[in-house]
């Protein structure tokens, strides 16, 4: 009987999903007149993020017109940041103050290389940040010749983690459920035939 509980125990081992770290978020910007669709994955760090702590973006910008994608995706962009650390995640959000730092300029932009003829982005920003004009706000630019800007001020959420949909358990936990059940199987089996001896 122990051999069968060791066997039972190391099937659910293996049965049981690795969890990974990373977080990703998702959000809808309206900025002027333009947009972004925002999903940002971290490496699950919660608190002040740097820009070491986000492994991968994919932005949407202005309904589809251009797409900027990060290290998880077709990579086409970069990720910068200036003057401290305004982007800061919790287990639902992201989120970035407005008014931290506004003299330091503190940003986080995502843009395509200064190689590329038409830049394209997606920028939070305090104080002068991406756009230098004293004004903290959203900007992005799909086409690279003009761009869309809204004011923002104190701390706003950019993204936030998608809500689990409900329903069909997952193959893992059907594992657990029918192991589960073997083992309660087992166990009154052995107390049967202990109570019959």
């Amino acid at each position: 009987m122990k051999l069968f509980f060791k066997t039972a125990i190391a099937a659910l081992a293996l049965a049981m999903p690795i969890s990974a770290n990373a977080l990703t978020y998702v959000g809808n910007r309206t900025v002027g007149l333009g947009s972004a669709n925002l999903s940002i994955t971290t490496d699950g760090t919660l608190g002040t993020l740097s820009l070491g702590n986000i492994v991968g973006w994919t932005i949407g910008l202005d309904g589809g017109a251009f797409t900027l994608f990060g290290p998880d995706g077709a990579v086409n962009s970069r990720l910068r940041s200036g003057g401290g650390a305004a982007l800061f995640a919790t287990a639902t959000d992201i989120s970035f103050d407005f008014g931290f730092n506004v003299n330091a300029r503190s940003f986080v932009i995502f843009d395509t290389p200064d190689s590329e003829p038409l830049k394209k982005f997606y920028c939070v920003q305090t104080g002068q940040g991406c756009l230098g004009d004293g004004v903290s706000g959203e900007a992005v630019s799909s086409t690279g010749t003009a761009f869309q800007f809204a004011p923002r001020s104190g701390v706003v959420v950019l993204a936030s983690i998608a809500a689990p949909v409900g329903g069909v358990p997952e193959p893992a936990s059907w594992t657990l459920m029918i192991a589960g059940f073997g083992l309660v199987g087992g166990a009154m089996r052995r107390k049967g035939i202990l109570a019959l001896a």
